[in-house]
């Protein structure tokens, strides 16, 4: 890998970084706000189909959480790797195949390729 091609991952993977720091933290802040029934200025779980809507939401906001925190996770362990040993940074680690460009340049920290990633439904991916 050269250098220019390594420094160009380097800052797709550094803006991806950005964006997902950028989204946990509008969720956080979205989540500090009181949730409050609207025009009613009520607590939200003043009644049953209220409570149950609240644990729905409660349970989707802790999925998004967890995917945006295992992306962040992904990101970063492409960007050490990238910079620690560039040359095995587009090799896919369950086949030893070469991931070909179009998909780091969608998945920049992607560690499969295409064909191991659909064998594996993305899971490790974190798509």
């Amino acid at each position: 890998m050269t250098t220019s091609t390594a420094l160009e991952y380097e800052g797709l993977l550094l803006q991806s970084r950005d964006r997902l720091l950028h989204d946990l933290q509008q969720f956080e802040s979205e989540e500090e706000e009181p949730q409050l029934i609207s025009g009613g200025g009520n607590p939200r779980w003043t009644n049953g189909a209220d409570v149950a809507s609240d644990v729905q939401e409660q349970e989707s906001d802790f999925v998004h959480l967890h995917r945006l925190s295992r992306r962040l996770e992904l990101v970063d362990e492409a960007l050490e790797l990238l910079r620690r040993d560039p040359e095995e940074f587009g090799t896919c680690r369950y086949c030893g195949g070469e991931i070909r460009e179009r998909r780091l340049q969608l998945v920049p920290w992607s560690r499969l390729c295409s064909q191991c990633a659909r064998g594996e439904a993305g899971l490790e991916e974190g798509a």
